[in-house]
Order: structure tokens, then sequence, then C-alpha cells
């Protein structure tokens, strides 16, 4: 049975879309935190102090104001910032400590112009980290929140990729010593020169790995590590800054311990109108042989992106003996506003070009077998696997697709029934005749290979309507078609029964359709 809310309406109130907007842990005060709420058409969207015992008692302490879906508070807990949208404007409000009265800070058009994100206070209440554009990717700014015009001070930019990763406050200190950033999952940039050289001193200490810091003790002399390489998924240590010792704790995954791995290499091929588009090859764990089939693996998202590191799923497929390439296609995050943006109303057009580009790049550059490359994904990942059955059957063998988007007309559809409706229309747009041209579900008819689809019945991000559809429309036309449905199943495959049943599906279907070892 589902978790009960952790705020149950009472009589006369209503019960708003969102119900886990936590927004101050109130970590000096154990019984309580803040969230953000709609209980009362009168606050709006306001701030209570919610208490964690059993009779939930709620407090109003902030009424919501126009448009306001969302809450900043700074490390005083005091709440400081508004954030909202009206139609697809976002806008900031702040609420000025020397007046007591709030200020429209910013605003910008959402997808219209670059992004401003407000990350976090500093120690200093009138300091505010904030994610804006730099040259064309997005780095870090501390903002002076007592001068009128707001000026920026630049702390941390890559000068070729955007800075995507929430700050890293200090527990001794509780002030803002990094952001994370970086190839790794988890990986860490250091604003604070104490936090740095104890960095380069653990990477000094392990080199050629992957090493992180995943908590503090109150005083900093303590410390769990994280640490990898790329061909191992890592184990964590015991550290102590005293003694200098570190104590084994655990592996990660045990049973992959001393076991050959894969990892990933980072490629770039050109798309076929020359953009340079990036990805990550993995390679069979017995070694490249001649004619090896491949996997192209297009990320969810789209505004997402694929990373270097350890991977259970790729190293899965490696085992079984295939080539794997996980593009980061237009439209995928990390790579500047503007490659992002490409996804705009381009479902199935140049982003879906992209990944057949990446198999022909696959397939002149590695002894893969051009014959054998098939598609997989989840999420619009899986959109693009069933996209592909329809557009690119000259270039995929078979598609197999997790959790995937068959009907785009329905995410506008449903959209109506939520508050982000203007926000999807103008992601997908209302052209109702290109919708539906690049939907797979109306397609089917053209669908030409063997096609997987796997999907959780408790999927609330993608409906399990889009693989109950397109499996009884393939089926309609005499498609070669497998349909699994898993009990209990959500969007990311966090059951572990469903997680080895969606890996056993896929290794079986690409064996019947591929030329892998599956010893």
């Amino acid at each position: 049975a589902p978790a009960e809310p952790v705020v149950k309406p009472r009589k006369g109130e209503i019960s708003g879309q969102f119900q886990s907007n936590v927004i101050d842990m109130l970590p000096d005060d154990p019984d309580h935190i803040l969230m953000g709420l709609m209980v009362n058409l009168r606050h709006k969207y306001a701030v209570y102090k919610v208490s964690l015992k059993a009779d939930r008692k709620r407090t109003l302490v902030y009424s919501g104001k126009r448009n306001i879906n969302g809450w900043m508070t700074d490390q005083q807990h005091r709440v400081r910032l508004g954030f909202g949208r009206e139609d697809t404007k976002i806008f900031y409000r702040l609420l000025d400590l020397k007046t007591n009265q709030w200020r429209e800070i910013w605003d910008y058009e959402l997808f219209d112009e670059p992004d401003i994100s407000p990350l976090g206070f500093g120690l200093n209440p009138n300091e505010l980290y904030i994610r804006a554009l730099h040259n064309g990717y997005y780095a870090i700014f501390k903002v002076d929140l007592t001068q009128a015009d707001l000026p920026r001070e630049l702390i941390f930019h890559d000068p070729d990729y955007d800075v995507e990763g929430s700050l890293i406050y200090s527990d001794k200190t509780g002030d803002i010593v990094g952001v994370y950033h970086g190839e790794a999952d988890g990986a860490k940039v250091f604003f604070d020169r104490a936090y740095n050289q104890f960095q380069f001193a653990l990477d000094k200490a392990i080199p050629g790995a992957y090493n992180a810091v995943e908590s503090f003790s109150a005083d900093e002399r303590k410390y769990v590590l994280f640490t990898s390489n790329p061909l191992q998924p890592g184990a964590y240590y015991l550290g102590n800054r005293d003694t200098k010792q570190l104590s084994f704790l655990l592996d990660q995954y045990p049973s992959l311990h001393q076991q050959t791995l894969s990892g990933k290499d980072k490629i770039s091929y050109q798309a076929r109108d020359y953009i340079e588009i990036e990805g990550y090859i993995t390679l069979p764990h017995k070694g490249l042989e001649d004619n090896n089939p491949a996997i192209i693996l297009p990320h969810g998202g789209p505004m997402a992106r694929d990373y270097e590191g350890f991977s259970w799923f790729t190293e899965f497929f490696a085992s079984r003996g295939y080539v794997i390439l996980q593009p980061n296609f237009r439209g995928s995050s990390g790579y500047g506003f503007e490659f992002e943006m490409s996804s705009l109303k381009d479902w199935g057009g140049a982003m879906q070009e992209d990944l057949a580009d990446a198999a022909h790049w696959l397939a002149a550059n590695y002894s893969v077998d051009r014959d054998n490359i098939c598609i997989l994904g989840s999420s619009y990942g899986g959109y693009a696997a069933l996209m592909a059955a329809v557009v690119q059957q000259d270039t995929f063998k078979c598609a197999a697709s997790f959790a995937g988007v068959s009907d785009i007309q329905s995410i506008i559809r449903t959209a109506r029934r939520f508050s982000n409706y203007e926000v999807v229309v103008k992601q997908f747009g209302d052209d109702k005749l290109r919708l539906s041209e690049r939907s797979p579900l109306k397609l089917a008819e053209k669908v030409n290979i063997p096609v997987l689809l796997l999907h959780g019945d408790k999927d609330l991000v993608v409906d399990v309507s889009h693989s109950r559809k397109m499996f009884k429309e393939l089926r309609r036309h005499n498609k070669q078609v497998e349909y699994i449905e898993l009990k209990n199943g959500n969007h990311y495959m966090e059951i572990e029964e469903n997680r080895i049943a969606i890996l056993e599906a896929f290794e079986m279907f690409l064996h019947r359709h591929t030329t892998a070892d599956i010893d």
C-alpha cells in the first residue's frame, strides 16, 4: 500500500498536486521541518512548520504569494527567496532583510533565455550563489544582495561543459566550500583552499582513482571515503585525519570485486550536419573480436546526459559480449544552452538522426557488425528506440524500450490536468500533424524490426498506457513484438526483482536477434 502523505488535508482543505516539498530540515529543531504546501487557496502555496511526530501538526509560517510555487531559506532558516512561474515566464522574489519587503530580482522566459538558478545562501545571509550562463556554459556565481544591481562574482566555471551539480556545504562551518561537478558520479570541485588541499592529499594517496568524501564527522576529523577507478565499481573506507589511516568498510558491489570490468571511454563523432557529439563506449569484457554485436543506448530526459564512471547497466551488456555506445545527442544537458535547447519540438528529428549517426560511426571505427546493431533505452531513450523501429530500420536490427513514450500528443493532453501545461506545449509544440508524425504509436504500421516493450504498472512519469497501447497497435498490424508489464514497477527500476526481470528480458531479446555470447 502507498505510504500516507506527510500532510493529510483537514476538513475543508484541498490536497495539493505536490506534497513532498521540504524547504528546510531545521537541523536545530529535530522535531520539525519546513515544507511548501498548498492546502488552503487563501494562503496559496505557503510555508508551514510541520511536526515529525505522529500528529503531523503544522503551523503557518509564511502565506503564499501570487504564482509562487517554491521557497528557499537562508542558513539562518529564514524564508528569503520565492520563485514561481506565470505561463512560461520564470521569476524570483527576494525578501530584503533591511526593509522586510519583497522585490523581484530576476525573470526569464523559459526555453527562450538562459536559466538563472539560485542554488543556496552562503553563511553570510547577503550572499546568494546562483548558476547562470558564462561564455556559453552554465557557471557558478556569488551575488551580493546588499547592492541594488545585484553584482555577480564568478566563482567557478568549466570552459567546456555546464556546471550542473548542487553546492557542497561544510559540516563544520556551514559555509559553501564547493560544487558537485565532473565526470564521475558525485565528483566534486572545491572553492575552499583547505578542502582542495585535502582532496589533493587523497588523490595522491590513492592515485588513478576517483576519491570522494561521502560524509564528515562534526569536527571533520573523521570521514567516510568512497574510492573507485574506471575498472572497479568502488569501495567505502573510514578515514581518520589525525592518524592518517583508512579502514575498509564495504564494497559497493561485492560480487564484482576483482572481476574484470570494461569501464567507459569518451569518444566524439560528427553528425551528418557536422555537429560534434560526445559519447561513451563500453567494450566487451572479453575484448573485441571480429564483428561484435552492438547496442546504441540513448539516455532519458532528453534534457539530461550520460557520464563517465561505473554503470551496472552497461557492464551487464559488456559481460554478454556487446559493444555499447551512449551518445550525448543534441538536446542533452551539459553542453551549453543552445545545444540543450535543440531538443525543443524536435523529438524524432535531428536528435533521432544523431543516434543513427552514432551507429554508423561505431561500425566504421570499431570491429562491429553493422547488421547486428540494436537500440535500447528507457523513458526518452525508450521513445527513441521505438522511433528508430519506425524510421531507422536500415540501421537497427531490433529495438527495446523500457518505460518509453509512444504518443507525444497524449503527453500534452495529460498536461491539461496539471499546472505545467503551458510549459509542455512550449516544449513539444501544438502542431497536431507534426506530433502525430513523431509519435511511434501513430506509425506502428511502418515498424518492420522486432520490438520489446517493458513498463512498470505504477510508473508516475510515463504512464503504462504508452506501452500497453503500443503493444496493442503493433499486434494489430501483425508486427513482431513482446510486452512485459512489471508489477508494482516504477520509472526507475527500484525494485530488485523487477530490475533482474528487465535485464533478463533485454538479454534474451537481444540474444535472439543478434549473435552475442551470453555464457
